[in-house]
């Protein structure tokens, strides 16, 4: 498995960060966390258009979590890259199970060597980015038991 993850030592050209950005989107897809973990450093950072905002791998790989858990089988599908000073644009969707869902979005990465350092997502709704619903997730209240009588 080693070979296929990047090491620090490694140059990241467009074609590298690409290769990285689609390791990526794989483990997602196949709901690895420990391949996430791999690609990003211990200061990773999500942000969308809103003021929501995730720091550090560990809360990056909770709100994966709980993504995973409450919406199964949502993944990115990255389709276009342009380099963008030593970043990466991103275009494509957000595929929810089978074909129900698909909504179009645009991704900015950037990167700490050959670690996904931040990723910011542009889109319409950002109900669905992963900071929103982290920050959502966070904010809801536990659920009420019924008194006993």
């Amino acid at each position: 498995m080693g070979s296929f993850f990047p090491t620090r030592s490694r140059a990241t050209s467009h074609a590298e960060r690409m290769r990285i950005v689609k390791l990526f989107e794989q483990a997602i897809a196949e709901r690895d966390l420990e391949a996430i973990a791999l690609l990003t450093p211990d200061d990773i950072t999500a942000l969308d258009t809103t003021s929501s905002a995730i720091h550090g791998r560990d809360a990056f790989i909770e709100a994966l979590e709980g993504l995973f858990s409450d919406r199964p089988g949502v993944r990115p599908d990255f389709r276009n890259f342009v380099s963008q000073n030593g970043g990466l644009l991103v275009s494509g969707f957000v595929l929810g199970p089978g074909e129900a869902m698909r909504l179009s979005s645009l991704w900015r990465i950037e990167f700490e060597g050959p670690l996904i350092a931040m990723i910011q997502s542009f889109r319409k709704d950002n109900r669905l980015s992963l900071p929103s619903l982290h920050a959502r997730r966070a904010l809801a209240l536990p659920k009420m038991r019924p008194p006993h009588p």
